[in-house]
């Protein structure tokens, strides 16, 4: 059976606005937090809305419904009360008279040390010691150093951030347009291979097409309705496919537990045309479908079935099981040509793979205490998070160059600058 296709990030998906009086998140709250743990972050829920008081968003919402959705992103993914209460807590100690020392105080040194590592900066230290004003980009970079040099010591710091500006992009059309701009290229330079880094593709998908809708919009609409468009006429390649796919591996008696078609993602669509220089709105997008498995033997047998049932494209073999990406991502991956004379992309997954894939080290705690989360899988995020801190403990003088050395050189991603028009140079 096809099911529907993995999320391309065209449609933003999950919450964008909760009542004010958390019985969304509250409901969640309860299905797996203690009854003691519950008393703490309904306390938390209650000082953050007494401290926003009428403050208002741009959309004229009342303020706390941001930090309260956060929160209630959070809970999705089953995070600890230490980091729903600093995602209630996270904008106090900017916006309000409630400093980080009396949440100390009130919530514990953990919440304090969560919210200090999110709450964006006024001042600099550093600037004042040098005895100047420091400019607003400097602000901004001192800021991202300190958000990634709390990163390497607890991952809910980031997080907490990533939901963060999650929200901020989904309900960015309230803010002038400039503002929106500015949001949108800090998102893809930073927030969206952040998320990659951490495997988190659903979040990095959809920051990215919530970018290129505000920078590149006729872009992003073109990109978008023709890859609706191809998928739609190609509804029927892709059900012969799963039902030959189905056939084949249920004949050597491998259980499949779904074969799900894997649109390519906007974004990346983008960045290719852009690249060759060729139309938003008249290309081809491949076949490409995911093929679920019971377990890790299974994911190698069946491509060996599949190789021998289509003729594989020699040179486009990769095997992420054997060596996993940085990012948790495993899976096996080739190119074949159906019969049809058709170029077909194929990906052999297992159930626990596809499911890090597309949440990466939120598996930690959704999957906690399950074979879900292994003891390699702890090992490699422990990796990764070295990898981040020995680049961020270089310490360069200026932030901005520590910054764009995470960026470019940790994360692995261009920092990309746009003119006017929405091009990249």
């Amino acid at each position: 059976m096809l099911v529907a296709p993995i999320d391309t990030g065209a449609v933003p998906s999950g919450a964008h606005h909760l009542d004010p009086d958390g019985a969304q998140f509250f409901e969640i709250v309860q299905t797996y937090l203690p009854k003691e743990d519950r008393a703490r972050v309904r306390r938390a829920f209650e000082v953050a809305r007494q401290q926003h008081g009428d403050q208002r968003r741009r959309s004229g919402e009342p303020f706390f419904s941001h930090p309260l959705t956060v929160a209630y992103y959070l809970a999705e993914f089953r995070l600890d009360a230490d980091a729903l209460m600093a995602a209630l807590l996270h904008d106090v100690a900017e916006d309000t008279r409630l400093s980080v020392r009396e949440i100390r105080e009130e919530f514990g040194p953990e919440v304090s040390r969560l919210v200090d590592g999110v709450t964006k900066l006024k001042e600099v230290t550093a600037g004042v010691a040098r005895g100047r004003e420091l400019s607003g980009k400097e602000i901004q970079d001192a800021s991202l150093h300190k958000m990634f040099d709390a990163m390497t010591t607890d991952v809910r710091v980031v997080l907490i951030k990533l939901f963060d500006r999650l929200h901020n992009m989904r309900t960015i059309k309230a803010l002038p347009l400039h503002k929106q701009r500015s949001k949108a290229e800090e998102t893809l330079t930073v927030y969206a291979p952040l998320a990659n880094r951490l495997g988190i593709w659903r979040i990095k998908s959809e920051l990215e097409a919530l970018s290129l809708e505000v920078l590149d919009p006729e872009a992003y609409q073109a990109v978008k309705n023709s890859l609706d468009q191809q998928f739609l006429k190609q509804q029927a390649a892709y059900a012969l496919i799963s039902e030959q796919i189905f056939a084949c591996l249920q004949e050597k008696n491998l259980t499949v537990v779904n074969v799900v078609a894997s649109p390519e993602n906007i974004y990346s669509v983008y960045r290719s045309l852009q690249a060759r220089g060729a139309s938003f709105d008249n290309f081809d997008s491949p076949l490409r479908v995911v093929v679920l498995l019971e377990d890790e033997a299974a994911c190698y047998q069946a491509l060996g079935y599949v190789h021998q049932m289509w003729r594989p494209v020699p040179g486009q073999f990769d095997d992420y099981i054997a060596s996993p990406r940085e990012n948790l991502y495993r899976a096996l991956h080739t190119t074949v040509i159906h019969r049809s004379g058709q170029p077909l992309k194929v990906r052999f997954r297992s159930v626990d793979m596809n499911e890090t894939s597309e949440i990466g080290v939120l598996a930690r705690w959704v999957y906690a205490g399950t074979p879900m989360w292994t003891r390699g899988i702890a090992e490699r995020v422990e990796a990764l998070f070295d990898n981040i801190s020995e680049s961020i403990n270089l310490e360069p003088r200026d932030y901005s160059t520590a910054v764009k050395h995470v960026v470019e050189d940790v994360f692995r991603q261009q920092v990309m600058v746009y003119t006017p028009r929405g091009d990249v140079i």
